[in-house]
Formats: structure tokens, sequence, C-alpha cells
């Protein structure tokens, strides 16, 4: 077919080459302008058509995939435990009109539909956490990206892979089988030219004749109302399962939480009998041991009597000890009702019970106005009554002893804590300090810093007050400087 004259019109959809209308006339011919606008026109109306049939096709698809996916949200509200079972994620496969689904949730995959073996799942899902992450993929020709994808074409051969969580955890696949189609060509596109003894033409006979080309190793194409309902599906099944992790998440809680107040009510009991079975041997030990020194303290040996007050100051340690563990039993354990509480009167009386103690080692007290809190007053006074007891305990030797207490009022900028005002009582003295390193552990409950034989203690005072502090919402820090004194400051909300 000797050709004179060819004209062509271009089909253009999204600027892309859709195709072509070509005309071919046997010897030279001139189109007349307006013939050629005609096509031109014409031309372009074709691709506009293109869309106008692609869009009515993709809305019927849209609306009736639309219709499932909220016939499934509403099946998800009433039964939200059922998106790991068979029934749910039959009808998650139906949504987009996929041939398998699997959810990977929880290091666990729940499958449906024409998939391979486990194996090949997992490989497959391990893949596309690892190269694709959090980012949406979807493919009719898995081959193309994936090396594994031509042993399990049959089952697997197109995907949308969708994560469902930030932490690239968990994820939903949708897949589709492999299938062969014949595209039918009109001519074989590698032999549209033939020559013959004179020239290059195109042959009438044989140049369009049907030629059949055998595709294999692809899925139908995902359409895209399809791509869309996918993701609304995601974000569906994302908020369930993070409504799941919630509601596990409460119950382990739950379970914990029961689990450990009767733990703590356990310990609670025996601290409570144990410390009250404690005391009476002791109360008989330090009685025994009185009689004995009263009555037969001339007859006894000096020795067995060394024994016997060495006894003594051991019940003695035993009881104060005990004491300290009731009081702080009953701290953790006592309700949490506050009122407001008058500092001034809870020092003053504490000063006035250390009167005697005062007096005999010449402290002198600086006592500043102090303010009213909300709070507990039994723990509040045990509080105070406890860093006075030791700023009154660890004086030095040849200094007279000096204890400020003041109160300021400051806000949360001073320390780290939530946006509120704060009381800030200070407890100063001059006694023998600590080292700035033990800032923190003079806190830990039997720590001390000094021996026994320097200063009695059990190592819980300083505990007890920072539990209280903690209680009524505050905080407490210490500073100080071995030789030189301590500093104490009590942290107490400025409202309720």
């Amino acid at each position: 077919m000797e050709v004179g004259a060819t004209f062509v019109i271009s089909l253009i959809h999204h600027k892309k080459l859709w195709g072509l209308i070509s005309c071919h006339h046997y010897s030279a011919k001139h189109i007349p302008y307006y013939t050629r606008l005609a096509a031109h026109l014409q031309g372009i109306f074709l691709s506009s058509q293109i869309d106008v049939r692609q869009t009515a096709d993709e809305f019927g698809l849209a609306k009736e995939t639309g219709k499932k996916v909220v016939d499934f949200q509403n099946l998800l509200i009433n039964n939200p435990n059922t998106l790991t079972q068979k029934d749910t994620l039959s009808k998650i496969k139906e949504l987009i009109n996929a041939d398998g689904v699997m959810l990977h949730y929880n290091e666990e995959n729940y499958t449906e539909g024409n998939l391979p073996g486990s194996q090949e799942i997992d490989d497959l899902i391990n893949w596309l956490k690892s190269e694709k992450g959090s980012h949406s993929f979807n493919t009719h020709q898995l081959y193309q990206h994936y090396a594994g994808a031509t042993k399990i074409a049959n089952s697997i051969a197109g995907v949308v892979y969708l994560p469902l969580s930030d932490n690239n955890k968990n994820c939903i696949v949708w897949t589709r089988r492999e299938v062969e189609k014949n595209i039918d060509w009109a001519g074989n596109p590698s032999k549209a030219v033939q020559k013959n003894e004179e020239n290059l033409m195109l042959s009438p006979r044989k140049s369009f004749e049907i030629w059949k080309q055998a595709v294999k190793l692809t899925s139908e194409e995902w359409k895209t109302p399809e791509l869309k309902e996918a993701e609304t599906i995601s974000a569906t099944i994302q908020r369930q399962l993070h409504l799941a992790d919630l509601k596990s998440e409460e119950k382990r809680f739950l379970t914990l939480n029961e689990k450990l107040q009767k733990a703590n009510d356990e310990l609670a009991n025996m601290n409570w009998i144990s410390t009250h079975d404690l005391k009476e041997p002791l109360r008989k030990i330090q009685v025994y041991g009185s009689i004995i020194l009263e009555k037969d303290g001339a007859k006894i040996p000096d020795s067995v009597k060394e024994n016997i007050m060495r006894m003594q100051k051991s019940a003695n340690k035993m009881q104060v000890l005990i004491d300290d563990l009731l009081i702080y039993s009953k701290v953790m354990n006592e309700e949490r009702k506050l009122d407001p509480v008058d500092l001034n009167e809870i020092i003053g009386g504490i000063l006035l019970d250390f009167k005697e103690n005062i007096e005999e080692k010449n402290i002198t007290i600086e006592l500043n106005d102090l303010p009213t809190v909300f709070g507990i007053q039994f723990q509040l006074r045990q509080l105070f009554l406890n860093l006075i007891s030791n700023s009154i305990k660890f004086i030095r030797p040849k200094v007279t002893p000096v204890i400020i207490i003041s109160g300021e009022k400051v806000t949360s900028e001073k320390i780290n804590f939530a946006s509120q005002k704060f009381y800030k009582i200070i407890i100063k003295d001059n006694g023998v300090g600590f080292d700035a390193a033990y800032e923190e552990k003079v806190f830990k409950i039997f720590q001390r810093l000094h021996t026994q034989t320097e200063f009695m203690g059990t190592g819980i005072g300083l505990s007890i007050c920072k539990k209280i502090a903690e209680l009524h919402g505050g905080y407490i820090d210490a500073k100080g400087v071995e030789g030189e004194g301590a500093t104490f400051s009590v942290y107490l909300p400025f409202e309720h």
C-alpha cells in the first residue's frame, strides 16, 4: 500500500498520548485549513470523552464501594471485637474487589482469601514494611518491585499496602491474583513496515492482521475509587485497633492496680501486725532490764550491768525504728482529705515540744511569719517535726546553734513543676551539714550520712518528709555544705 499523504489526529489524555486517528491517501493531497481545524476540534472532543467515560465508570464504582464501606463501618461500631475474625476479613477483602487480604497486627498475621503459604506471606509483609514503611503503595505488577513475586503470582500479582501505625508496626495489604491476558494488536508493531524489491511500504495484506500478545504476572489494575476507599477503610481499622489497644491497656492496668492494691493492703496489715507484735516483747525487755538494774543493781557484776544497759539501748533503738515505720505506713495509707493548716501554729507547737532541748543546747531560733496551707495536719506536723528535729540533733560543737525558719511565695519556674504557685518553707541551720553529693540520697529510706555513734537515728525521717510533700502535690529539696550547715526547702501548693 503506497501512501502519498498521511493525516494524524492525536488523542491526548492528562497530557499523555492516549491514541491516534490516522488517515492515509494513495496520492498527494492537501488538507484545507478549516478541515484540519475541524479534525483538531474533533480530536479535542474525543479526548474529553475519555475523561467523561472514565468518570462515569468510576462514579458507579465509587457509589458501590462507598455503600459497602459505610456498612462495614457500622458493622465495626456494633461489633468492635470482630476485626480479626474470618467473616470480617472477608468483608474487608470484598470492599475493594480484592482476592485476598492480610492484616498484620501485633506481630500476628490475620488472613483471608486466595493467598500463598505463611512463609511467603511473612516475606512479603516484611519486605513491604522495610521498603515502603509508613508510605502507602499499590501496584498491579508486583514482579517489577519485589523479587519473590514470580513465585506467588498465581496468588499475588498486585497489592495495595497501607500502614496502620506511625511506628510501622501494623499494616493491611489487599492482594489480587495474576490474570493472564491476550492483547490483540492491529498487526505486529515490530513488523509494521515490510521491504519489497523496490522500497519500504506498508503491506495491504499483512500489516493489519491481528497480532496477539500474552501478558503474564499482572493483576487487574486498581481503580481510583478502590484506592480511595482502601484509605478510608484503613483509617477506620486504624482507629479500631487504637481503641482495642487502649481497652487492652486499660484492662491490664486495672488488673495490675487490683493486684497492687491487694498487695498493698496485705503489706499494710503485715506491717501493722508485725510492728505491734514487736512492741510487746520490746516493752518487756525494757521493763525487765529496768527492774533488774533497780532492784539488783548493787549485787550484779559491772560486766553484767553493762550488758543489760546495752540491751536496753538496743531495745530503745528498735522502739524508735518501729515507731518510724508505723508513721511511714500511716502516711502512705491515710485518707487524702485536705484542710486549711496554719503553719505558725504547727511549728510553734513543735518548738514548744523541743523547748528543753533548745534551752539545753542554747539554740537560737529565728521564726518568721508562715502561711496557712491546705493539707493533712498530722502529716504536715510530722514533716516539720522531722526537719526541726534534725536541725536540733546535728549541731556543731563549740558553735552557737542557729535555726532559721521562714516562708515565701514562689512560682513553678523555680522548680520543675506544673504552672502553679507554691509556698516555699525554708528550715536553715548552721550544724554539721553534709556533702553536696548526697543532696538527693538523703531522702532515700534507711539512708544515713552519719554513724550511730555520732548521732542516733533510723534513716527513715527524711523519707517520710519527701513522701508527705509529694502527697500534698509539692516537693522537698536539700542543700548542704559539710561543716557549715544544711538548708531544707519544702514546696507546698499555694491553692487547694
